[in-house]
């Protein structure tokens, strides 16, 4: 969910730099942000069910950018490196990179590290989606079952990810993915005949060319919601979220989609983009003053709320359906959850039990899930 509606935006060119190590953007770093702050959580979580674990990087680059800050491949292994509980779990790390001279200087970055003997590192010369096509197919002819699967598929445009691999990624069931949707390149290169193909292969549909004609005004919306839509329907994603990458002009340059089947992953995943952007946008421009810490707001309980009270099919409820649905279906988390409701509360909007549903007597102004709401 997006709160922010773009009509008849005006796309941007993000350069594809031709160095084997340039400057880091602002939104880079964003993404490297909300990577870490996910894996922070996801590395003790799936620890606890695998005794190994698996991170693939797609498009890994050369390690570090030109002021020495940490790229993908160096940002998880460092994170890594600081999780002790994960002493005993095989940590397996795989960095595919298309360009020779980068996939080199990311192995010379790598090479001076200190890893333990559980890490084991992999960095492959190749596109992303023959590589891991290859194995998939591998693991498809010897029946084995894949150790939890992070896959991070950063691309500087929107060819050699077909949904075709990330669909084979989807349907094992421990793997998630996180990719950078290329929006504004797409809109660019509409109508060449080529790239119409790359961009049917990656939405794994000729339909897409279709509503791009149709919707010439919207297609920014046109192509996040189909892109969406097709992690949920074909891909079998349960959860689907995205982040958006805006410009130092406040222009779209990409969207950050996130996919998994499992429900916790889903509410990490909110909670690293919530540290993001406190305010729920799910937005990050270049612009926006990255000190500058905004606060849940008033308007933004009521947002809240209103989503809540539009959707509900009854007038009576425990806490603990409404919680389920806000942190399934909503950008919203349980903080925001319990603060719209004392919001309602507080506006009259709703009535809360005196009496919870285990028969205790509610403490006032707090909302565990076994408060009743009776909406007005």
């Amino acid at each position: 969910m997006v709160f922010t509606i773009f009509m008849q935006p005006k796309l941007t060119h993000m350069a594809i730099p031709k160095e084997v190590v340039w400057e880091i953007d602002p939104h880079t770093i964003a993404k490297h942000k909300i990577l870490k702050a996910y894996l922070d959580a996801w590395y003790p979580i799936l620890k606890s069910t695998s005794s190994r674990l698996n991170y693939i990087d797609g498009f890994s680059g050369p390690g570090k950018y030109l002021g020495s800050e940490l790229g993908s491949p160096l940002v998880v292994i460092d994170l890594a490196l600081k999780h002790q509980s994960l002493n005993g779990v095989e940590l397996n790390f795989i960095f595919v990179e298309e360009n020779l001279a980068r996939k080199e200087n990311l192995e010379k970055e790598i090479s001076v590290l200190k890893l333990p003997d559980h890490f084991k590192i992999g960095i492959v010369h190749g596109e992303f989606h023959e590589v891991i096509g290859k194995i998939l197919d591998e693991l498809e002819r010897s029946g084995e079952n894949l150790a939890p699967t992070f896959v991070f598929i950063d691309p500087f445009g929107f060819a050699g990810i077909p949904f075709s691999i990330i669909e084979r990624l989807m349907k094992i069931p421990r793997v998630e993915v996180l990719i950078t949707f290329m929006v504004n390149r797409i809109n660019q290169f509409i109508g060449d005949r080529k790239n119409n193909q790359h961009i049917i292969n990656l939405f794994g549909s000729e339909k897409v060319l279709e509503m791009l004609d149709e919707n010439r005004g919207n297609r920014y919306e046109v192509l996040r919601a189909f892109y969406q839509k097709q992690l949920h329907n074909v891909a079998g994603a349960k959860f689907v979220r995205y982040f958006g990458m805006k410009d130092v002009n406040d222009r779209p340059i990409y969207d950050l989609f996130f996919a998994t089947k499992h429900p916790l992953g889903h509410i990490k995943m909110k909670e690293a983009m919530w540290n993001i952007d406190n305010e729920g946008l799910f937005q990050f421009s270049d612009g926006t003053d990255q000190n500058q810490i905004v606060l849940f707001q008033p308007d933004s309980r009521k947002v809240l709320f209103d989503i809540i009270n539009e959707t509900r099919t009854k007038q009576r409820y425990e806490v603990k359906r409404i919680r389920k649905f806000v942190e399934d279906e909503t950008a919203f988390l349980e903080r925001h959850m319990k603060k719209s409701l004392e919001y309602a509360e507080e506006n009259k909007f709703i009535d809360v039990d005196l009496i919870k549903s285990n028969g205790q007597k509610r403490r006032g102004k707090t909302f565990p899930d076994d408060v009743i709401i009776n909406f007005k």
